[in-house]
């Protein structure tokens, strides 16, 4: 979908031939509002940035590449000693040499160092054509089997990729119908709602361009300029494109979707012009009004989490906020949303607590460590894929003193051993003296320090954070 605060309607009637019998109460002009689903811009104008909006910040991002350390065999190092690209197979955090016989780390808090190109038409998924993966009942994966029309193309029941440019004769404006474009065209000035600054929307020859797919994907023939509506379908099939909408301002129905009762660019089903923008000629505002429609469960969309990552081992509130988890379907019948955990073994769905169309309250069960996708799912439609980190419990149990002021330090979740062959800003810490590591597993450290002594607040710094406890045992001998 595509920004801009709603910029002015205008209004288009009579004059047209193609629009003779259309009763055109509001015509919005594109682009259509941003809030749902991606954004129409392109990878490589995002930033760090840019990033952080989906991925949430750089806690987050490092809690989650954090969690990747033990799914490879043997586990992957932390160091990359090797000074090929950050990968699980050579290790993510490159030392470089500093000609002194030190090492200098590699920048690693800007995406783009180990994220060479968009990382997110490269995966697997993507290259099997897997969209559903990652985008939800957003669109559709091409070859699955979906529903294409065959009927012939032309007239005004089958839109056109780019739409029809016509004059309204009203404003003297120049307006595109039947077609993605009625909607999704390029604003350089456009508003990005979520951080509130400039943020260029661009059209659907560059988005789709962008993501360097197979050019075959879109362009199935030899002949580019060939391709019809009916290429655009592989991904975006009409029962998909008929279920996507969100709830607009509209105070008479403030809080829920109901279709053909939204206001216009919210959505492909909120008004009429949302319909006449790909079908004209042919739709009357008396019918849609007296029409189900083919509107069942709209798309659910998620935004944000109250938390992206959480302690193992227990059960946690969580709140998922964004759009579209209720809604009202075209055949009057209300349609509600369940979320769905996924760890690639166990798949967990989970009834809200409480639910309305912006907002889901869970309770979460006690999960098991590791990565985990989240999803909103409701009847057959899905919502984009999100992500939640469980980490294992940080926990100090004991902490003794031995001789020669070295500390045995018991308890979980302390993780893999923090590299020896620079500054990481993990290890263990008396105050801001840091120790001596001997030895480390995920549940026992030994460590020493001329700073240990009795009462002694120790620190442990680890991949899953920091935790804090006191000397308060001595071995029987010193004492």
């Amino acid at each position: 979908m595509a920004l801009r605060s709603l910029r002015g309607i205008v209004s288009a009637a009579a004059g047209v031939a193609a629009l003779a019998s259309i009763s055109w109460s509001q015509v919005l002009p594109p682009p259509a509002n941003q809030y749902l689903g991606m954004f129409d811009t392109v990878p490589s104008y995002q930033s760090t940035e840019d990033c952080t909006v989906c991925h949430t910040g750089s806690d987050t991002v490092a809690f989650r590449h954090h969690a990747l350390i033990n799914t490879t065999t043997p586990p992957v190092s932390c160091v990359n000693y090797t000074g090929n690209p950050a990968s699980l197979a050579n290790g993510c955090h490159v030392l470089i040499p500093d000609g002194s016989g030190g090492y200098t780390l590699q920048d690693f808090r800007t995406c783009g160092v180990c994220h060479v190109s968009s990382p997110h038409h490269s995966t697997q998924a993507a290259l099997q054509l897997d969209c559903k993966s990652c985008h939800g009942s957003f669109v559709d994966n091409p070859g699955d089997g979906h529903y294409i029309p065959s009927y012939d193309l032309g007239g005004s029941m089958a839109p056109h990729h780019h739409g029809y440019d016509v004059v309204d004769p009203v404003t003297g404006r120049t307006i595109t119908v039947n077609g993605c474009a009625a909607c999704h065209q390029a604003d350089p000035t456009a508003i990005d709602p979520r951080t509130g600054v400039v943020r260029p929307v661009f059209d659907n020859a560059d988005t789709h361009h962008a993501t360097q797919l197979d050019c075959a994907v879109c362009h199935p023939g030899s002949d580019p300029a060939s391709t019809t509506i009916r290429s655009c379908e592989a991904c975006h099939g009409p029962d998909t494109l008929h279920n996507i909408q969100m709830d607009s301002p509209t105070a008479e129905n403030l809080g829920i979707i109901v279709p053909f009762k939204e206001q216009a660019g919210w959505g492909h089903v909120g008004s009429n012009w949302d319909c006449i923008g790909c079908h004209y000629s042919w739709l009357e505002v008396s019918w849609l009004a007296a029409s189900a429609g083919p509107w069942s469960a709209t798309v659910p969309y998620l935004k944000e989490q109250s938390a992206y990552t959480l302690p193992a081992g227990s059960a946690r509130n969580l709140t998922l906020t964004g759009s579209g988890f209720v809604n009202v379907g075209g055949d009057g019948q209300t349609y509600s949303s369940v979320v769905v955990l996924d760890n690639g073994r166990s798949p967990v769905t989970i009834q809200p607590a409480a639910i309305t169309d912006r907002e889901i309250r869970i309770l979460l069960p006690a999960l098991t460590a590791g990565n985990y996708t989240l999803r909103v799912v409701k009847s057959d439609k899905q919502s984009n894929r999100a992500a939640l980190t469980v980490v294992p419990p940080l926990r100090i149990g004991r902490v003794t003193l031995g001789a020669d002021r070295t500390i045995t330090i018991t308890g979980s979740g302390f993780g893999p051993a923090p590299p020896t062959g620079y500054k990481a800003g993990l290890g263990i810490f008396a105050g801001t003296t840091e120790a001596t590591v001997i030895s480390w597993s995920p549940t026992r450290i030994i460590a020493t320090s001329p700073a240990f002594a009795r009462g002694t607040t120790v620190t442990v710094k680890t991949i899953n954070g920091a935790v804090s406890g006191s000397v308060l045992t001595t071995a029987k001998h010193l004492r």
